[in-house]
């Protein structure tokens, strides 16, 4: 809501998938805008303070092989590493746990030099067997 379309299909370009905040959520966390000097002008209110990058799992179908099967890694560091690794090495897929899902924090995407965020990841939620019989 409020969101300047040009803003939103820059947005657009830059990421497959754009995830907006109603209004209502802005309000409940007490982040109605802010004062701040834009361009020279004073005061303008600014809806928005930040922006979150975060991977969005996908379907076994969207993902390209070959994958990276990452299970119960909880070292945000360690996971940016091995995510930063596999990319130089042409690989963008990655099949992961619960465990190291919860590890792909800002800390993963600093360890990865920024390249988690080009990459593609099938969260498990059931079976790895299963899973890897799929691909």
């Amino acid at each position: 809501e409020g969101a300047p379309e040009d803003l939103l299909v820059l947005a657009q370009e830059v990421v497959p998938d754009v995830l907006l905040a109603e209004r209502p959520l802005w309000d409940e966390f007490g982040l109605d805008g802010f004062s701040a000097n834009l361009n020279g002008v004073d005061d303008i209110e600014v809806p928005c303070r930040f922006v979150v990058g975060c991977p969005v799992p996908r379907s076994v179908a969207e993902m390209r092989p070959p994958f990276v099967v990452l299970e119960d890694l909880s070292s945000a560091t360690n996971v940016g590493y091995i995510i930063r690794t596999a990319f130089l090495l042409g690989i963008t897929s990655f099949v992961v746990s619960r465990t190291t899902w919860s590890s792909l924090n800002g800390r993963a995407a600093i360890a990865s030099d920024g390249w988690l965020y080009h990459a593609d990841f099938h969260l498990v939620e059931e079976s790895f067997t299963e899973t890897l019989a799929v691909l």
